[in-house]
């Protein structure tokens, strides 16, 4: 989680640099679409149902859309023991919190040895 919030705040450092070379109206303007796209976010669950989430609490707003990837997702099966119940969804629960309050979205990759021409698409 400390890395997560380091690299994200090297993002912030970055974006706020570049984001004051720009006039306030563009500036605006680019926050604006970060909060719309969120506020306008249509979630289809498994029974084809499309559910608003409406918007969420977005503390930092840089402008731009942010996407975490979280790789090697499937090393998570390796904390299913009885020692390690429930870390896993600990620890995406902190995750989720974290992406949340940048509106950033959360992607999970994981890599299969029977399916290697995943490998080749990433």
């Amino acid at each position: 989680m400390e890395d997560l919030r380091q690299w994200l705040e090297v993002l912030q450092r970055l974006t706020s640099e570049m984001t004051q070379q720009l006039p306030l109206g563009e500036q605006d303007q680019l926050r604006e679409r970060v909060v719309s796209t969120i506020a306008n976010f249509k979630e289809v669950d498994d029974t084809s149902e499309v559910t608003e989430t409406g918007s969420a609490s977005l503390v930092y707003n840089m402008g731009i859309p942010i996407v975490v990837v979280v790789t090697r997702a499937d090393g998570a099966s390796n904390l299913d023991s009885q020692k390690t119940a429930g870390w896993s969804e600990t620890i995406e629960a902190y995750l989720r919190n974290e992406c949340l309050s940048y509106g950033a979205a959360l992607i999970y990759t994981m890599c299969q040895a029977k399916n290697a021409r995943n490998v080749d698409l990433l």
